[in-house]
Parts: C-alpha cells; sequence; structure tokens
C-alpha cells in the first residue's frame, strides 16, 4: 500500500522504505493491561513480547507495573519461535495460562497472539474456558488481529471481551450511579490521574456519582462496580464495550466525545446531564467551570495563541476535540496525522475532509510533512506524541501530548480534560510558543528577544 499523499508535498522520486509509525495491535492490549492493576497478559508470541512492554514501562508511565524486578511480569509470552510452529503446543499455553491464573495477585488473565501464532490456527478460546472454569477468574481470549488491526483495536478488543465475561452477578442499579467505560487511562500519572478527579468532581455537581471507570487504573474487582450503574457514559476509546454492558445490564447508554476545552466540556456535561435527568443543575455547575477557567486564560489567548497555526499528531479521537479547542483559542489548525487505521478517523474525515487530513503516514512522510508545513510558516506549535515529535531543534513550538509521550510526564495531578484542563493546555502551549520564539531569535543570532503585546 503506497504512503498517504500530501498534496502540499514537493514532487519526488524517491521510494519511501521507512515503517508506518501506528502502533501495533498487541501494544494496544497491553495499554489496556497496564490500566488494569491485576491483570496479566499472554502473549503467544517470541520473547520480543516482553521488549514491547518498555513502549510503557519506564517510557511513556513512569509508574507501569508491567514488569517488575522479582520475575513476575504481567505480561508473559511463550517464546514462540518459527522451528516451534509446526509442533502442536496446546499444553504448552493451557499450563501458562494456569498458572498465571493460580497466581493469588492475579485478578484476570488475557491470552492474545502476535499474527506468526495466529496464523497456526490454536483455538485460544477452547484452552481458556477450562482455566477460567476451574481456578474461578475471568481468563478469557483477545483474539488476535495483528494484521489488520493497530492499537486502538487492541485497547478496544481487550475491554470487549472482559466486557463479555466479567461477573455482574447481583447487578443491581442504584440511583445516579454512573460508569464510564472507554476512557484511555494510558498511563497512572498525574495528567490522568487529574482527568479523573476532574470526571468524578464535575459528575458530583450534576448530583451523580461516578461508580467505575473503565478503565482507570484499579482492580478487576473495581471493574465490577460496573452492576450497580444506573447508566453507562461511553467514550471513544471502547464503544463496543459500553454497549455490551448496557445491554448487559440493561440500562440507558449515552455517547459521548472527549470532554476537552470549553466547548466540549460543555457539551459533554449537557449530554450526560439531560440524558440522566440533572438538567436542573447544569447551568449553576456551567457557569461555575467557566468562572474559574475563562479568567485565567483570557490574557494569554489573544496574546499567545491568537492567529497562531497549530499542526496535529497523534489519535484520532484527540485529534476530533481538539477542533473546536482550536476555534475557541483563535488558532488555525492546518493539518491533522492522525497514527491509526482509516476506520477510525472516519468522524474526523467527515467533520474536516480529507484535505486536511492524513491518515497512518510512515515515519519519513510524518517528518518531511510536518517539517515542511513549519518550514512554510504553516505550523506556530505542532501538539504531537512521542512518535511526532521533531528529531531536532525546529523554530515552531512543540507540545507533548497522548499515546505515547516519553518526553512528558506529570507527577502531581493536572488535568487536560474538561475546563480546568484546558487551563493547564493553554499554560503549556503559550510557554512553548514563548519558548520556540527565543530559541528562533536564537537561532538567527539574535541577542535579545521582545515581548509579544
Amino acid at each position: 500500500m503506497s504512503a498517504p499523499q500530501n498534496p502540499m508535498a514537493a514532487p519526488t522520486t524517491e521510494v519511501d522504505y521507512s515503517g508506518r509509525v501506528s502502533l501495533s495491535f498487541t501494544i494496544g492490549c497491553y495499554l489496556a493491561v497496564n490500566a488494569i492493576s491485576d491483570a496479566y497478559l499472554l502473549v503467544d508470541a517470541p520473547d520480543c513480547a516482553h521488549l514491547k512492554t518498555q513502549y510503557l514501562q519506564s517510557n511513556h508511565d513512569w509508574f507501569s507495573t508491567l514488569t517488575s524486578v522479582d520475575g513476575i511480569h504481567r505480561v508473559a509470552n511463550t517464546d514462540l519461535h518459527p522451528w516451534k510452529i509446526v509442533a502442536a503446543r496446546d499444553d504448552q499455553v493451557g499450563g501458562m495460562l494456569k498458572e498465571l491464573a493460580s497466581y493469588s495477585g492475579a485478578g484476570a488473565v488475557f491470552v492474545t497472539s502476535m499474527p506468526m501464532a495466529t496464523i497456526t490456527g490454536v483455538d485460544y478460546d477452547r484452552l481458556t474456558r477450562p482455566v477460567s472454569l476451574e481456578i474461578g477468574k475471568p481468563v478469557v481470549n483477545v483474539p488476535g488481529n495483528g494484521l489488520t488491526g493497530d492499537w486502538l483495536d487492541g485497547f478496544a478488543d481487550t475491554l470487549k471481551v472482559l466486557a463479555r465475561v466479567i461477573d455482574l452477578d447481583g447487578h443491581k442499579p442504584k440511583g445516579g450511579n454512573v460508569a464510564v467505560v472507554g476512557y484511555l487511562m494510558d498511563r497512572a500519572e498525574g495528567d490522568h490521574r487529574g482527568n479523573l478527579a476532574e470526571l468524578r468532581r464535575l459528575l458530583a455537581a450534576l448530583g451523580l456519582r461516578l461508580g467505575s471507570v473503565w478503565l482507570s487504573g484499579g482492580s478487576v474487582a473495581d471493574l465490577r462496580a460496573v452492576r450497580h450503574a444506573s447508566a453507562i457514559v461511553s467514550l471513544p476509546y471502547a464503544r463496543d464495550a459500553a454497549r455490551i454492558l448496557a445491554e448487559r445490564l440493561q440500562v440507558p447508554l449515552v455517547e459521548t466525545g472527549l470532554p476537552l476545552g470549553l466547548h466540549g466540556s460543555e457539551r459533554w456535561l449537557a449530554q450526560v446531564a439531560e440524558a440522566l435527568g440533572r438538567g436542573g443543575r447544569l447551568a449553576a455547575v456551567t457557569d461555575a467551570e467557566l468562572q474559574h477557567a475563562v479568567p485565567k486564560i483570557e490574557w494569554a489567548v489573544p496574546h499567545y495563541l491568537l492567529h497562531r497555526t497549530l499542526v496535529f499528531v497523534g489519535d484520532p479521537h484527540l485529534a476530533l476535540a481538539f477542533e473546536p479547542v482550536a476555534e475557541e483559542l483563535g488558532l488555525r489548525l492546518e493539518r491533522h496525522f492522525v497514527l491509526c487505521r482509516r476506520v477510525h478517523a472516519r468522524e474526523l474525515l467527515a467533520r474536516i475532509g480529507e484535505a486536511g487530513v492524513v491518515i497512518d503516514p510512515t515515519q519519513r512522510a510524518l517528518e518531511r510533512d510536518t517539517m515542511a508545513l513549519v518550514g512554510q510558516g504553516r505550523c506556530d506549535l505542532l501538539v504531537t506524541n512521542s512518535i511526532g515529535y521533531p528529531p531536532r531543534a525546529i523554530r515552531a513550538a512543540v507540545l507533548e501530548l497522548g499515546f505515547p509521550s516519553y518526553f512528558t510526564h506529570v507527577l502531581e495531578e493536572r488535568p487536560f480534560l474538561f475546563f480546568r484542563g484546558l487551563v493547564n493546555l493553554v499554560e503549556r502551549m503559550s510557554n512553548e510558543l514563548r519558548r520556540a520564539e527565543i530559541v528562533a531569535a536564537a537561532g538567527a543570532g539574535g541577542q535579545s528577544y521582545e515581548v509579544r503585546g
């Protein structure tokens, strides 16, 4: 498949042999397991499956527990090699599943496979069922989809299979109790802990209780608390799991986007409040949040952000949420580079159109096209994850956001979602833009800098 073409790029006859930058299905499974404190994963794959934990452990997530110095890692593999594929390995896989499930610290065990193992046709469902019945814990297969799926599929599919099998016995809705399903808890650092704290605080302001979040870094037992939800609020990263749980519990399903920025947060609150009969509180809650947030950013926006150009690199759900954010901050969003399969970007494409979105670029094309936009003066601010992070100093400001983020870590609670999250984003944007001005002036041989405004 040829690389997506950027109509702004200069014609070239050079063949691009660099790899695509979308992360694999397996990495998405790791993300989900990382966000369930007592979940374990067996990957039918060579030992390189262990090394892939480094996408999270000590790089993206400084609090990850996927691996441990005691040798009891939460991601194991079958040490599969080509010469082993020809032999039957049901007993080995079944034995490893039983060993993991028997561990006292395990609340659930997942198994998935890399393509070299998937194509051999091992019936993982047949192997998981007897172990689950014997041990009395969820032991479940996440069908390997490494040939056609990506990391967003891996995360969503892991939640989907768990939603089908998790024990919901004794389920009874409690009035005002809400479960949120499809939150991308990609690390246990302060940005996500801050988002969850804001989620809980704002639901409480509407008179609702946050009973369960899929996922939030808690245990499998914490996830079972979904059985008391009177409604499921579905976020974009696990729509199927949300629908399955709503059907099993026979409770309303409220599908929302990401609560990013002022407009996005207002819309999210309105959807939840109106669907759950809390409309009477909505105006007061929204006014209080705006009165808190707007004065903190009203000086920075016209002096640092207005009429600046922005390029986004990351996942399509975050990209979609950034559209109204850019508009309310006076930024011009030049281009989206989304690192995933086209199917995940359907809503973004419908809103922006093909010309404004590049899907699943190669590494070389991503670097070439983002740097071209910087060079053309069409990118003052690059909002990107680590994959799109420039390999050298550039004249544009760079704000790292999303998964993975190897160069930016958050130790205290500092949300990026909801109203207060926007304050943090504006602060970071303004600081990075100012820093870029100083770097650019130094690079041009300047000895001083002037204050904007």
